[in-house]
């Protein structure tokens, strides 16, 4: 920080950095969070389900294997490209409200006597809100990719079920081999 030229800290602020450190760490989280709790628990669902349908071989329901790993897929692509840029809104405009009140903050006693604490506090409600918003929609983003990620569940989790009863009524598979699905 000390080695860029006075114009950067000018323009940008020294409640920017703090930020932009904060925007760093948070987004770490953010992916490890994603891969936690999303990609993983996909991974080791579809390899327990490989696993046991291995066993058993009906084409059938290695055909809605195949579909819902294609279905999965292309959920978590559309989930990323429709929040990427939501996401990097809302880290620019949290980053400029943190800015603001950072600034703010180093400047108190200054704000104070020039009479521009209202001022200054509206400008970064006004920047709060707008970073508010931004994260609102990455949010709702998220939760649609959640839900589409759920229906595809849903909807594999019946196609088995009525295949493998189907197959049961025509013998081909067994009440054991059922219940292992």
């Amino acid at each position: 920080i000390l080695r860029l030229s006075l114009r950067v800290h000018i323009d940008q602020g020294p409640g920017t950095f703090s930020q932009m450190h904060g925007q760093a760490v948070q987004g770490v989280s953010t992916i490890t969070s994603i891969v936690c709790f999303t990609l993983l628990p996909v991974i080791v669902q579809m390899a327990v389900i490989l696993t046991i349908v291995g066993t058993l071989a009906e084409p059938s329901i290695w055909f809605v294997l195949a579909s819902a790993t294609i279905a999965y897929t292309l959920v978590f692509a559309l989930g990323v490209h429709r929040i990427s840029a939501p996401s990097r809104q809302a880290l620019d405009r949290q980053v400029v409200a943190g800015r603001w009140f950072s600034d703010a903050l180093l400047a108190a006693e200054t704000l104070k006597s020039l009479g521009a604490g209202q001022q200054v506090r509206e400008r970064f409600e006004s920047h709060m809100a707008s970073a508010q918003t931004a994260w609102n929609t990455c949010y709702a983003r998220r939760a649609e990719t959640s839900l589409l990620a759920t229906a595809v569940f849903l909807a594999t989790v019946c196609a088995i079920t009525w295949l493998a009863s189907a197959a049961i009524q025509v013998g081909t598979m067994t009440i054991g081999g059922f219940v292992l699905l």
